[in-house]
């Protein structure tokens, strides 16, 4: 199997959790645990950390809200002069 070079993802991170927390860079989104292990793609049939649901939930509103400024502004900046 070839290595997995992810940088963020899920994963249970010790043990002692019981749930999957999300880790970006080696630290969860809620602050509770870092972490230096593989990261899984999320088991659905194991809890997750609400938290941590919560913050990439605001995460990933964000790059969409991020995404559709930098269109608007490419939009806007490709149209020839002339013809807006």
């Amino acid at each position: 199997m070839p290595e997995q070079n992810w940088t963020e993802g899920w994963a249970r991170p010790a043990m002692k959790s019981r749930k999957q927390h999300y880790f970006i860079d080696g630290q969860s989104l809620c602050k509770q645990w870092e972490y230096g292990g593989p990261y899984d793609e999320c088991d659905h049939a194991e809890p997750n950390c609400a938290e941590c649901g919560r913050q990439l939930a605001k995460l990933c509103k964000a790059i969409v809200e991020i995404d559709r400024a930098l269109e608007q502004i490419l939009d806007t900046e490709c149209v020839p002069e002339g013809t807006r």
